[in-house]
């Protein structure tokens, strides 16, 4: 069953046109897959905190966030901002860039 994606709008007689929810949509995914890359990498670190010693720079997980990252930042990169969506392409790659690490261009355009 799809889930179901409730858009609500800053005032009630703004509507939001087909194209914006489609980019809404559309990056969703993108964003899940950063807040996944988040996780993976906090496990990570707590493990590293309390002393694991499988938690070295050749782990696995590291290779799976990167491909991640990756697939998320040519997601994002290639995702079309309409003007209805009240956001610019520069100031999601700037997230995406200091959120993780990589993967923007700093806010250029």
């Amino acid at each position: 069953m799809p889930e179901e994606i409730i858009v609500r709008s800053v005032s009630s007689r703004e509507s939001i046109d087909d194209k914006t929810v489609a980019y809404i949509v559309g990056a969703q995914k993108y964003f899940e897959d950063l807040r996944q890359i988040a996780a993976q990498l906090a496990g990570l670190l707590v493990l590293a905190a309390a002393g694991g010693k499988s938690a070295t720079p050749d782990h696995p997980m590291l290779e799976a966030a990167e491909l991640l990252h990756e697939s998320a930042s040519a997601g994002i990169r290639g995702s079309r901002a309409t003007t209805g969506t009240h956001i610019r392409q520069p100031v999601a790659r700037g997230l995406l860039a200091s959120t993780i690490g990589g993967g923007g261009d700093g806010g250029a355009a």
